[in-house]
């Protein structure tokens, strides 16, 4: 029997700087997710849209099913894909960011499983 390590349900300590950055890395491409950064549309709302998800159109309909509003036109988006916490240049949307490795909307966060 070929067992594969599941990394996601084996928490252990990994020394060095870069630790935290691989494994988020491993998880994810272990997954198929990917995590996208998609800048906020309306000056009014979100900074922006942190969601991960299977495809593009599988995080905007996250967002959508989440109550927020995209433009029709997707193509006027800024969509920064395969981020990691580290790349958010807001600190206010690190502090505040639900977990990254799992399908859903992380930023707005408002819950685990809502969107989804």
């Amino acid at each position: 029997m070929n067992r594969r390590a599941n990394h996601t349900l084996q928490p252990r300590k990994l020394s060095g700087l870069n630790s935290g950055r691989w494994r988020l890395a491993h998880v994810m491409s272990d997954s198929m997710l990917t995590a996208f950064w998609i800048d906020g549309p309306d000056p009014k709302g979100p900074l922006g849209y942190g969601v991960t998800a299977f495809s593009i159109t599988d995080a905007f309909e996250i967002i959508q099913r989440a109550g927020y509003q995209l433009p029709d036109d997707k193509s006027t988006l800024q969509i920064q894909t395969d981020v990691k916490p580290a790349d958010l240049e807001q600190r206010h949307v690190r502090k505040n960011m639900g977990p990254i490795v799992v399908r859903g909307l992380w930023y707005p966060f408002i819950g685990i499983g809502v969107g989804v």
